[in-house]
């Protein structure tokens, strides 16, 4: 004959007290709600939050992406309305008669000028600053500097210094003017 097995009196306890919870109803819909909660949170929320994580960060690269591909389209706009503005030709010569012409046309003095040629390229502009010493009044001044501001190729007043003079102001400025960089032939770019 089969013996008879003695049951643990542990499991005997639990058994006893699972039975007692599934007697009295609040205590039953109560556990029923904890083992329903369970299911869910570990069934249902942690694989669709996982996935939701997932598509967030996928969302916030997108969107990272699609900031950096304004900003370039951005910058091309802005280099693109720069060439229009930076002469397609450079010539010092060039330049240097037409700031001289612009004082004449304002009346103004010049008591020394010296113009140079950067040598090295600057992205892909090259510069030719211009020093001027020229004196005038205050007026034909601000009027020069004024036509220099709206002159269509990029010029620039790096610097400006102003000093009494006898009946007039003497101004010390240095201008830099913006072209395209010519390659010459048979050079290559690095």
């Amino acid at each position: 004959m089969a013996k008879k097995r003695e049951e643990n009196p542990a499991i005997k306890e639990l058994k006893q007290k699972i039975s007692a919870i599934l007697i009295d109803r609040s205590k039953f819909e109560i556990s029923l709600f904890v083992i329903f909660a369970v299911v869910m949170i570990g069934g249902l929320y942690y694989p669709v939050k996982s996935k939701y994580d997932e598509v967030r960060a996928k969302y916030t690269k997108q969107r990272t992406h699609l900031h950096l591909a304004e900003d370039i389209t951005n910058m091309r706009r802005y280099y693109s309305a720069q060439d229009k503005v930076v002469s397609k030709e450079f010539d010092k010569n060039q330049w240097s008669e037409h700031i001289l012409e612009g004082l004449r046309k304002f009346s103004i003095k010049l008591r020394s000028f010296e113009h140079r040629t950067l040598k090295r390229k600057i992205d892909k502009y090259q510069v030719l600053f211009l020093k001027l010493e020229v004196e005038g009044t205050f007026q034909t001044l601000y009027e020069f500097f004024h036509w220099l501001e709206f002159q269509r190729p990029a010029v620039l007043v790096s610097s400006v210094n102003l000093s009494r003079a006898k009946e007039s102001i003497l101004a010390k400025t240095q201008i830099s003017v913006f072209a395209n960089w010519k390659e010459k032939r048979g050079t290559r770019k690095k």
